[in-house]
Formats: structure tokens, sequence, C-alpha cells
């Protein structure tokens, strides 16, 4: 006789905390008010008392939805009240700190709720913090991190415990998890920008997922467990990267990462690439903040027999090698010779600056970049310039050339497109294409092509506060 749903879905949980929650731990439950979490603090409260274990309750209020904001935190502090837990909770103004930083507002809430459960975890004095991701949640990560071009670890999704972090919830489907609340009447506050389509994981969700379902009903499972057998890889292939990683590091300090290149050279190029994976999630502690893109380029800097960079990567890190030693740096690039910053003649990459005028020798032109308020911007059709939401785009700009892979989401679409079809679509021809250039911001996205089309993604909406101005001067400054 199969288990009720309610059932199997203690019996889930029960499983998966049992291998490590002793009755003296203290189990810290992030509640959002939705669904997931509402679920999730009352499957632990049932589950303390059988396995003896302690919870109190966190709640991290974005402020990004005003009233219904406010709403969620008053709901989960009442709802903490009466079950007698303790309760932690903070604001943050995750629009204004997203500028100030000059990440999307995704990213900056993910830092800003990260940093506040761990100070709760010290505040409450608790061993574990749970989060309610579920499987649905765990398929939309595979194909999140797909669509970014992540590796193996990427593609393995979200773990059950990655500490101080757990996830009681990620082998349960959303459908049981609705099923149990419906059960035990488990109220919970239904959050409006689920719906919608500006965020990547809603269009995933609410888009190509159903998509995906006529071909394999299954998919989410197909995905799940997909995640499961690449995660357990990763696993076994990580302690032979450790240990490769150590033999080459020389220097391990915060800012500064010095490497022995012969060893690197020794290796093969499945290794070397494996190696510049690992190096980039020491420096970066995961792979959201850069792309299959930036470990092909920190690559192909190492295999070079003589000194090259700079290799510019997110949130002011670059990779430049002097023979036989390669250093990562965390800084602003300035040339030795005193050029000025972002001019960096005949290499791979170049730094815009911001504001400013940059000369890309390369690309045999120049551009010049300014910020304006929303009322002094004013968009045109001159392929030449470009304006952008600088909220979004962050500071950390990069010129490059496009590369065979590229992708980027057209003004005007919703979806992703091969840059190679949009150049088709337009009819340049195989040599010209080589030689159009691109910007791209800190996460590797492509902003705009140059003279061409910028991304939707980056566009002015009614919420930009600042535009990034930028202009191409074909053949230096007119």
């Amino acid at each position: 006789m199969s288990l009720h749903p309610m059932g199997t879905l203690i019996q889930k949980t029960r499983k998966m905390l049992a291998g490590f929650i002793r009755p003296e731990h203290k189990v810290l439950i992030a509640v959002s008010g939705g669904i997931d979490s509402s679920v999730l603090l009352d499957v632990m409260l049932r589950l303390s008392e059988e396995l003896h274990f302690k919870i109190a309750v966190a709640h991290f209020n974005h402020q990004a939805r005003g009233e219904e904001s406010q709403a969620d935190e008053d709901f989960v502090s009442q709802r903490a009240d009466s079950l007698g837990l303790a309760f932690i909770t903070e604001k943050g103004d995750v629009f204004s700190e997203a500028k100030k930083i000059k990440k999307s507002f995704q990213e900056t809430a993910r830092i800003l709720r990260g940093e506040f459960l761990r100070r709760s975890l010290l505040k409450a004095q608790a061993h574990f913090i749970a989060l309610g991701h579920n499987d649905d949640d765990q398929a939309e990560t595979v194909l999140i991190n797909l669509l970014r071009g992540s590796g193996m670890k990427g593609l393995g999704g979200m773990s059950e415990r990655s500490d101080p972090f757990i996830r009681p919830l990620l082998n349960c489907e959303r459908s049981e998890i609705q099923e149990y609340a419906a059960v035990r009447q488990i109220d919970f506050r239904e959050d409006s920008s689920n719906r919608k389509a500006d965020y990547l994981r809603n269009r995933i969700r609410m888009q190509l997922i159903p998509i995906l379902e006529d071909y394999n009903p299954k998919i989410k499972k197909t995905l799940t467990q997909t995640a499961q057998i690449l995660r357990d890889e990763e696993k076994l292939l990580s302690l032979q990267d450790n240990e490769q990683l150590k033999k080459i590091i020389l220097n391990d300090e915060e800012k500064l990462i010095s490497m022995d290149l012969n060893l690197f050279w020794t290796l093969s190029n499945e290794g070397q690439q494996r190696l510049c994976w690992s190096l980039l999630r020491k420096i970066y502690g995961g792979t959201s903040r850069f792309s299959y893109r930036h470990v092909c380029q920190i690559k192909r800097i190492m295999q070079k027999r003589t000194s090259a960079g700079p290799a510019l990567l997110p949130e002011d890190w670059y990779l430049e090698t002097q023979g036989k030693i390669g250093h990562l740096r965390k800084g602003v690039f300035l040339r030795a010779n005193g050029a000025d910053a972002g001019t960096l003649e005949g290499n791979d990459t170049v730094a815009i600056e911001i504001p400013g005028t940059t000369s890309w020798i390369t690309a045999g032109i120049e551009i010049r970049a300014q910020l304006l308020s929303i009322c002094d911007a004013s968009p045109n059709k001159n392929a030449d310039e470009a304006f952008l939401d600088f909220g979004v785009t962050g500071n950390q700009i990069t010129g490059r050339m496009n590369e065979p892979g590229d992708r980027f989401v057209p003004m005007g679409m919703s979806g992703s497109q091969k840059l190679k079809k949009f150049f088709i679509d337009r009819k340049v021809d195989r040599q010209h294409r080589k030689a159009i250039p691109v910007l791209t911001n800190a996460v590797g996205d492509i902003i705009w092509i140059i003279g061409m089309r910028i991304s939707n993604l980056y566009r002015i909406t009614d919420r930009t506060q600042q535009v990034l101005h930028l202009t191409q001067y074909k053949g230096g400054r007119k």
C-alpha cells in the first residue's frame, strides 16, 4: 500500500535529516512566507519533536514589493510567535544595494539574504540553516546553469547539504508540497513577483519547462536525476582536481594567487580545463558569477608559453602570465607602462572605462561611455550608439571579438539567439562576422553587438534610474 503524499513528504525529509541531525542541534528555518518555506516550517516542527532538535525562524524583508513585503514579514512573525519560536528578521533595500554594487536585483538579493542568514545563525546559536528548495527548484536551477554554460558542478544543481545550509525538501516535488499544505491547512503568502516574466527562473518555470514536457512529461524528474548523477561524479573528480590545484598554486593570498605553469602544461587538455574550473570556483565560490567563456579565456592565456594577458574576469579579477608563472589578481587592471586603463593593445579583451573613452586598437574603434539620468537619455536608431540600464549592466564592461557559440537576447525578443543565426538573418557574410566586436558585463552576458543591436535584458525600462550611453568611433574619434 503506497503512502499518502503527506506521509511520503515527511518520510523523505526524515530520511534526509536522520543522517546528521542530533538532539543537541538547533536549526534556523529561513521562512519567506511562501508555500515552500511555510510547509518546511511545519514539517521541521513535527520532526523536531520526533528527532528532538530545536528550531528558530529567520525572515529577510527585501522591501521589493512595498506593503506586500511588510505583510510577508508580519505574517512570518505572527506564525513564529504563535508557535513560541525565536524569530530573527532584518530589512534590506535590495534595489539601492544592487545599484551600489552594480549587480542584478536577483544576485544582490541572494548576497544580502545569505549574509543575513549567516549572521542570524550566529545570533540564534544554531548549527544549520534550512532552506525551502524543492525538486522543481532543482530542475529549474539545472536549466538555468545549462543556459549560462555551466560545467559539471553547475549542472549538478543544489546539494541537500552544503554547510551551514541544508535543503530538507530538495527531493520533494512541488505537487507534494501543495498537497501537504492543503491537507494540513497551512496558511501561506503568495509572492506576486513569482508570476512576472522579468526573471529568468520564472520564464523557465512558466515557458520553457511546459515546452520540454511535450517531449518528456517527466522532464523535471529526469533533470533532477541527471543532476544527482553529475554531483556524484563531480565529488570524485573534485578530489583529484584539488590535489592538482595544491601542487600548482605557489602563493595563495586574499587578492593574489600565483601558479606554476610548468605543472599546468604537463596536464592533458581536459585536465587543464578542469583545473581552470576549479581555479575560478576557488575565487568565486560557485558558478553563478562566471561562465564557460571565462574558463576558456584563462585556459588560452595559461597555455601560452610566453607572457600574456590580461584575461579580465568578473568582480575585478584578472589573470596575467609572466613566463612560467601565472598571477590571478583582484583589483582594477592598469598597464605597467602608464597607458590608460582599458587600452589593451593586441590582447583578447579590453576593459571599458566608465565614464571615459577607451581605445580598442584590435577592433579599430574607440568606445566613449557616459552616465546619464533617465531624463537626459534620448535613444535613437543610430547603430553606433547604445543606451542601456546602468543599474543592470554594472560598471564591469569588457570588449572582445565575438566567439563561436555566443548567444544573446536581441532587443525586442524574449529568448536568446545564437550570434551566428543573428548574423545570418542579417545577411552578414562569414568573413565579416569574425570582425564584429561585442561588449559583455561581469557575468559574461553580451549587452551590445557593437554597431548592430543591444540586448533586450539590459534595455531601458520604467525602473531605470541611470543610463549607460555608449558610442563607438571607428578608426578613432570623429
